[in-house]
């Protein structure tokens, strides 16, 4: 039995206990679910980055691959990719990055020939780290580039693909707090074989 004189403030808490915080009541605590596993890694290194980047392509996942790059992320076109038939700048920046991404990964965008992409492998070896290479950047070679992207025909369903075999690549990373983004990318082809410019 509750003492007389404890009657009025446990009938109070138990009353008022969410509104005053009285001691004698307890919330449950909430449930938070734990974070999602995606499978990609924090950008906390340029390896993580690569593993990222190799990643989103194979997966086609924009929203990923839109983290990779800094702001002032610039793309600069091997000498005999540029003009031709897809009338390509000398360099573009991040927009046109990311437009270009989002085209080839919906899976449903068809280029200016009329081909959609299907699939994507990729695979390259990672150079070492060059740090202050330029403006503080560090730079990392990938050589022995394989890109594969699987097409078909919008209209008629005729499989297409584009590769590059054996490419270089020159990558320049910039840290921000302590991730690492891409700001710079420079496409260095030794031989390639456009089946279905993307």
């Amino acid at each position: 039995m509750i003492p007389r004189s404890l009657r009025i403030p446990v009938i109070l808490c138990l009353a008022l206990g969410v509104l005053t915080g009285c001691p004698f009541v307890t919330n449950p605590p909430k449930h938070i679910p734990p974070p999602v596993d995606t499978g990609y890694l924090s950008q906390t290194s340029i390896i993580n980055v690569l593993d990222n980047l190799k990643k989103s392509y194979v997966d086609m996942k924009y929203d990923e691959y839109v983290k990779l790059f800094a702001p002032n992320y610039t793309y600069i076109f091997a000498q005999q990719d540029v003009g031709g038939t897809d009338n390509n700048p000398p360099t573009w920046g991040l927009s046109e990055e990311l437009r270009s991404a989002e085209h080839m990964f919906s899976k449903r965008d068809a280029n200016t020939e009329g081909y959609v992409a299907d699939q994507i492998t990729l695979s390259f070896d990672r150079g070492p780290e060059l740090p202050n290479d330029i403006e503080n950047w560090t730079k990392v070679v990938l050589s022995t580039v394989y890109l594969t992207v699987i097409t078909h025909k919008q209209d008629t369903l005729d499989p297409l693909n584009y590769e590059v075999s054996g490419d270089q690549a020159y990558l320049w990373f910039v840290k921000t707090g302590e991730f690492w983004y891409i700001v710079r990318w420079e496409d260095h082809p030794i031989q390639h074989k456009s089946l279905a410019k993307l």
